[in-house]
């Protein structure tokens, strides 16, 4: 290859391409040397490393065989290629091993197969070059918004050309680079309504370096993703561009086209919600309009769960809330014409509030509500006076004072249940120890219900777990659910149905039970 083709192709490769002229010339040396080791193999039968360098002004270049220098004591593998570090430093005495020493060589690489084979390395390092600048481009943009063109459409996805800049007089057009939106990644019926040329944005979701050999893609963008919500409000609110409202949390239901949005304002003085919707509602419909009508709700964060659990209901009103920390849930109280709305249509609202404050959330009329915590309560009363030896009133202290299960009273300081009115250092400690001696009572009972069969199936201590949840032998692990489990400390859903198909292979598939199966069908019969 020549000097003046060399210009020619770095000038033309740059300019088609987008690439940097310095990402040429690598890609051209490393066809050079290629292809002089291939010649060099053919025409002596070894195999050598070469180096090329493109002198950048003039294009001429020198190729350079050179040896990899080893440790003496590392045995030469390629002893074409390599040399010792003993052998090296008789040339350079500070030469370490990993670096090379070269010689200048001369080797022609002009016949027509080698000319062939240049081409075919040097649009391959092109391609490389290419895959390497959209990466380290596109790589800090991922999870924020890249717009382009829809410049092809399949029944699955859009095709996307991002990037592309306008031309400049005397310049040449600058090439976009493709990305992919599947249509799973699309708010509904948005592949219908785009078109070849259209403009539209999206949210850059992932760089895919295995897709993007030959013609594929590796750029995914998405229009579903929470993120993308976020990312529009940023862009449409100063507030939050410039980090004075603060968006803590995103809860999207794409295909009811519908959204909430919890906002903080850093600054007491600003109004999240205000400064959200805009004058005239300006913002918050520019926000719609780029969701395409998708309705947002904005929500006031508030560090206290129960207060941030009753501003995402809204428009529905809360009137009273029980908490449930162990279980991580609430039970909602609203007023029976409210019902509906707290629901929403299909469930869409307390789905949401759900998800955006990442509390169960259970919503009743307040007439069911007020029923069931006074049944609750009554449970209480009587688990409190059956295993402490106290009244009805008592109990009603306790629970009031929030010693309203046995743990609590069990576990509590002595001076904590002494600074509840009317009760005694000396009656805190007979509580105490009366709620420890029915807790290790309820556990004794608890393990003797245990049956044999669950225990050599999941090991004594697991099934000790299971039955604090009412579980005490293998049917009843069978017919449970991986929901019947999740309160159990220390259990996940993986966990929990391993241990349900486990039991049922036991109880319904083994060739055991078919046995029995049979055997019982056989007795019916007769």
């Amino acid at each position: 290859m020549k000097s003046k083709e060399i210009s020619g192709v770095v000038e033309g490769v740059s300019n088609e391409k987008g690439l940097p002229k310095e990402k040429v010339f690598e890609a051209i040396e490393n066809a050079i040397a290629f292809a002089a080791e291939k010649k060099y193999e053919t025409e002596n039968g070894i195999e050598i490393s070469v180096r090329a360098e493109i002198d950048r002004r003039t294009c001429e270049y020198k190729t350079y065989r050179r040896w990899e220098v080893v440790e003496d004591d590392d045995p030469l593998a390629h002893p074409t290629m390599q040399v010792t570090l003993e052998a090296a430093r008789l040339e350079n005495p500070d030469i370490k091993p990993g670096e090379y020493i070269e010689d200048e060589v001369e080797i022609k690489s002009d016949d027509r197969i080698t000319v062939q084979a240049t081409r075919q390395f040097l649009q391959q390092k092109i391609r490389e070059a290419e895959r390497m600048e959209v990466i380290e481009k596109y790589r800090p943009m991922v999870g924020h918004i890249v717009s382009g063109i829809v410049k092809r459409k399949n029944h699955d996805r859009l095709i996307v050309e991002i990037g592309r800049g306008m031309p400049r007089p005397g310049m040449p057009r600058s090439y976009g680079t493709e990305a992919v939106l599947p249509a799973s990644q699309l708010l509904p019926r948005e592949a219908a309504l785009f078109r070849v040329g259209d403009h539209i944005s999206g949210l850059l979701l992932d760089i895919r370096e295995d897709a993007m050999n030959g013609k594929g893609s590796g750029l995914t963008l998405s229009r579903t993703d929470p993120k993308f919500l976020t990312e529009v409000m940023r862009k449409e609110v100063p507030e939050i561009g410039e980090d004075l409202v603060e968006i803590k949390a995103v809860a999207r239901m794409t295909q009811a086209r519908r959204s909430k949005v919890a906002l903080f304002a850093k600054d007491k003085r600003i109004d999240p919600i205000g400064a959200c919707v805009g004058m005239k509602q300006s913002r918050i419909t520019a926000i719609k309009d780029e969701l395409g009508g998708e309705k947002v709700d904005l929500v006031k964060w508030d560090d206290d769960p129960v207060q941030y659990v009753m501003n995402a209901m809204q428009p529905a009103v809360v009137l009273s809330v029980r908490v449930d920390e162990v279980k991580h849930s609430m039970d909602l109280a609203v007023e029976e014409d409210n019902l509906s709305r707290a629901i929403g249509t299909g469930g869409q609202n307390i789905n949401l509030a759900s998800r955006l404050t990442g509390w169960h959330l259970n919503v009743l009329s307040k007439a069911d509500f007020d029923k069931q915590e006074s049944s609750e309560e009554e449970k209480l009363k009587k688990l409190l006076t059956e295993n402490l030896n106290i009244d009805d009133e008592f109990a009603e202290v306790l629970i009031d004072e929030g010693f309203d299960s046995l743990e609590n009273v069990a576990y509590a300081p002595v001076k904590d249940l002494a600074s509840v009115e009317g009760i005694t250092e000396d009656m805190a400690r007979i509580l105490i120890k009366s709620a420890n001696d029915a807790l290790a009572r309820i556990a004794e009972e608890r393990k003797k219900s245990i049956s044999d069969d669950l225990c050599e199936l999941v090991g004594s201590e697991t099934a000790e777990k299971l039955s604090t949840v009412g579980i005490t032998n293998l049917e009843a692990l069978c017919e449970a659910a991986t929901d019947d489990l999740k309160d159990i400390e220390g259990m996940d859903e993986k966990t929990a149905g391993d241990l349900i198909m486990k039991a049922r292979d036991k109880c319904w598939f083994s060739d055991e039970a078919k046995d029995k199966g049979d055997s019982d069908g056989d007795s019916a019969k007769a």
